[in-house]
């Protein structure tokens, strides 16, 4: 299925096998990301601890979720799930914001997807 999903446009979330598409977040969600990314991203730098991105970069995991989470970081121990096309497999962290169009998403459907990777 993934393989269909790469033909997509973007903006495009696989989870479990099925497409879901979201309106863009208010302008709020905009600058809480920001801010989040801004603090960690010093801290990962002036401690060379691996990659912070931010949405839109796809995160595969298995082949069946293609997910674009807000925020994630992939250690430098982990370097090697970083390609091309986006992250294979799952990063260190992973950070959702919530939004009210797309909270069921994030709160149901995506959660389960992360918590089956711990």
């Amino acid at each position: 299925m993934v393989d269909v999903y790469k033909l997509l446009p973007e903006g495009i979330e696989l989870i479990n096998n099925r497409f879901y598409m979201s309106p863009a977040p208010l302008f709020q969600h905009f600058t809480i990301v920001k801010e989040i990314f801004i603090q960690l991203n010093e801290y990962i730098t002036a401690n060379n601890l691996g990659m912070l991105a931010f949405a839109l970069v796809d995160v595969f995991l298995g082949n069946t979720n293609a997910l674009q989470p807000d925020i994630f970081f992939v250690s430098n121990e982990q370097n090697e799930i970083i390609t091309q096309d986006g992250i294979h497999g799952p990063p260190d962290l992973i950070i959702e914001v919530l939004s009210p169009g797309n909270k069921n998403d994030d709160l149901v459907k995506k959660k389960e997807v992360y918590e089956a990777l711990a």
